[in-house]
């Protein structure tokens, strides 16, 4: 993919690149920079319309004789919505556009059971997941999107790598933009004094429908047509 002019700045993204190594990792912000190739980065930004996103794995909380399990209710991918403020309806839209985040988000319903006694609590609760695109620094031929990856409800977690406890991972693929990222989550804030987690969710994020280009890829797989 050719280079791309910004209309009111210029680059490959939504902002100007911004040259050097990423600032170091501040604990406790749940932001964080990643690795990528050029081709990985604008899969991120420009060949993705729709993603979808789907929650895995346990978290246990315990303390003071007992322990709250918290899981998904349910096991498939949920559409994330587009933040409604950007209404990217046509390629042109990414174009054009002049901020300095867009997002995609979404509720899962998580069921929540305590040990003692045992019983399943609050069964239709929600976890609200959000997933947000920054900035772009480049460091000679890596690429560092700067991203959020936020799941709240029951814990608060962080894609940023640092001292907390890890809570599991999260992955984010498009085949059809050469896309596949894998990185650790961690909790963004220590448990309370008398509290221990365990165990961890993890978030699989995938691509479900590309930006056709004109009919220069398939929107369902992202290939060239």
């Amino acid at each position: 993919m050719g280079k791309v002019l910004h209309a009111s700045k210029s680059g490959y993204f939504t902002t100007c690149i911004i040259e050097g190594e990423p600032p170091p990792f501040s604990f406790g912000y749940n932001r964080a920079y990643i690795s990528t190739t050029l081709r990985e980065a604008m899969g991120l930004f420009w060949r993705v319309k729709t993603w979808e996103a789907k929650i895995t794995g346990a978290q246990v909380v315990s303390g003071f004789g007992d322990s709250l399990t918290i899981t998904p209710a349910e096991d498939f991918y949920r559409t994330l919505n587009q933040n409604p403020s950007l209404n990217f309806n046509k390629e042109e839209d990414l174009v054009c556009y002049a901020g300095e985040a867009f997002s995609f988000e979404g509720d899962f319903p998580i069921k929540r059971a305590y040990q003692n006694p045992p019983e399943e609590f609050d069964a239709v609760a929600t976890m609200f997941f959000r997933f947000t695109f920054y900035e772009i620094r480049k460091a000679g031929d890596v690429y560092y999107p700067y991203l959020s990856i936020y799941l709240d409800g029951g814990g608060t977690f962080s894609n940023s790598v640092g001292d907390g406890p890890k809570a599991g991972g999260y992955t984010i693929t498009a085949a059809g933009a050469g896309l596949s990222i894998a990185n650790d989550l961690f909790f963004q804030f220590y448990p309370p004094e008398g509290f221990e987690y365990a165990g961890g969710l993890s978030i699989q994020i995938r691509a479900k429908e590309y930006w056709s280009y004109g009919g220069t890829y398939n929107t369902a797989t992202g290939e060239p047509l």
